[in-house]
């Protein structure tokens, strides 16, 4: 990606590039894309909604080779950030590794931290 174009497009522009890329109409879908663009916010920003669209990404293989323990850590980084849908997506990785209680556990985490949050808060949007 150009150098030039990453410092003059915010980040949250990236965002948009990169939900575009990975679930808009499918002439827009561009995996790599989306892997980048939401790389480029992760590592830039630490953004938890940029650090769930990773998780998506390895946890469902879309243009990388399914990596559920990738996947996990990009989750639990959101999780770490705040971001009660980072507890989620590590409930879902443990359900496919049929690991019940440890699903169970990070889904009554979700909760209890959506509870605690404040309405309108970051913390409870998806990516």
């Amino acid at each position: 990606m150009n150098v030039v174009l990453r410092q003059l497009v915010p980040l949250q522009g990236w965002m948009g590039i990169g939900r575009m890329s990975l679930c808009g109409p499918a002439e827009l879908r561009d995996y790599g894309r989306a892997l980048e663009c939401f790389t480029l916010v992760a590592n830039q920003s630490d953004y938890p909604q940029a650090w769930l669209a990773l998780g998506e990404i390895n946890m469902h293989g879309f243009g990388v080779k399914q990596d559920l323990d990738a996947a996990a850590s990009c989750f639990q980084r959101a999780a770490d950030l705040g971001n009660v849908f980072g507890y989620t997506g590590l409930a879902r990785i443990a359900a496919r590794q049929r690991k019940v209680l440890r699903s169970f556990k990070f889904r009554i985490v979700a909760a209890i931290a959506a509870l605690r949050a404040q309405e309108g808060s970051e913390n409870l949007n998806p990516w």
